[in-house]
């Protein structure tokens, strides 16, 4: 096999290229296969060879790569030569960015000599070569490139302990197959188009109908209006009958301290039970289904509790109030949603006794 061979394959291969241009910051792998011609002092037959080499483009013009190539090589009375190149080499590229990049090489490295009949050693190295990039394909978001890499170096091998018949000049042609690695390329931003003009803006709506009690319902649709506020209502406004959710009253997370916003709330409670003494009510702590229910029936008891003692910091008389945790066991909404929890966490008060001072109708509570 003649060099012109090699060279006469990679302009056959440099005709069918597509763009796919080499790009600064790639790393890249080079399986390579080729053919040595030896120096005639070796008295060893030429043969072909094999390789790889690893490397980076570090710049438009400069690739840096480290390689190792083996051959074996027949000597006279059926013995063998082995010789292995571990080289460091430089390549200055000339136009990276087209479909067949030329560049030259030079590097220096270490040979390893090693004949079937005597010890083995060591010759510095020295080479320089050229050769092609042939870019052929690559992923269509150019993070994978594959080229055809022709090339032919010849290698010095230098003398040791300064003896001047122990130096040697080969020649070695090689067939890349280089894959490069890189970052994918990003999509350009698409520009955006001119807003249209804003439309004039709509008249503004009739005022909203007034909420007097706060109660949620609007005065128009209230039919019990000066509900007290923290009690949950009906679609008409009216106070639900037995078991009533005491809506606004909520605890720090994974506790039984109230927040601050509850507090107002309870008070307004206070108030109105201080008015009928003789009323006696049960304050119904409930949670979530997160956690275990173990643990979760013992919160809801020491958060009803908590407003239990609370109420009564605030005048009420402990013997109307007692508390109770029911857990998770009586869920009004769905524990699937965030929004539904929250629902779920909150606390009920039930009447227990009514002494006849106060219109209250027992209904069942959810459950």
């Amino acid at each position: 096999m003649q060099p012109s061979h090699i060279f006469a394959a990679a302009l056959l291969l440099a005709s069918s290229a597509v763009s796919a241009e080499q790009t600064v910051g790639d790393v890249y792998v080079v399986p390579q296969l080729g053919y040595t011609w030896l120096d005639n002092d070796r008295s060893a037959d030429d043969n072909f060879t094999y390789g790889i080499a690893i490397g980076k483009h570090f710049s438009d013009a400069i690739s840096l790569e480290l390689g190792i190539s083996r051959g074996r090589y027949e000597l006279p009375l059926d013995a063998n030569l082995d010789l292995t190149a571990l080289s460091i080499d430089a390549l200055h590229i000339f136009a990276r960015d087209s479909a067949v990049s030329p560049f030259v090489s030079i590097g220096v490295g270490a040979l390893d000599t090693n004949p079937d009949f005597a010890e083995g050693h060591v010759h510095p190295i020295g080479q320089a070569g050229l050769g092609l990039m042939i870019q052929a394909a690559e992923k269509e978001n150019g993070a994978l490139k594959f080229s055809f890499r022709p090339e032919i170096k010849a290698r010095w091998a230098l003398p040791r302990d300064n003896d001047p018949q122990d130096k040697f000049l080969d020649y070695v042609a090689m067939l890349g197959f280089q894959f490069a690695f890189g970052e994918p390329r990003r999509e350009p931003t698409p520009v955006a188009a001119e807003p249209a003009p804003a439309p004039a803006p709509p008249p503004a709506p009739p005022p909203a109908p007034k909420d007097s009690d706060g109660d949620g319902v609007t005065d128009d649709r209230d039919q019990c209006p000066g509900t007290p506020r923290g009690v949950a209502v009906d679609a008409n406004g009216c106070p639900r009958k037995g078991s009533i959710t005491l809506q606004g009253v909520t605890f720090e997370f994974n506790s039984a301290n109230l927040t601050p916003d509850s507090r107002p709330i309870l008070d307004e409670v206070a108030a109105d039970l201080t008015k009928h003494p003789r009323l006696k009510v049960e304050l119904q702590g409930h949670t979530d289904s997160v956690g275990a229910d173990a643990y979760n029936l013992q919160l809801s008891d020491k958060r009803a509790d908590f407003v239990r003692r609370y109420l009564i910091e605030q005048g009420v008389s402990p013997s109307q109030l007692v508390s109770k945790g029911y857990g998770e066991t009586q869920p009004v909404s769905d524990n699937k949603t965030e929004e539904g929890r929250a629902q779920n966490r909150r606390v009920d008060m039930a009447v227990l006794e009514n002494p006849g001072e106060v219109d209250v109708e027992i209904e069942p509570a959810a459950n």
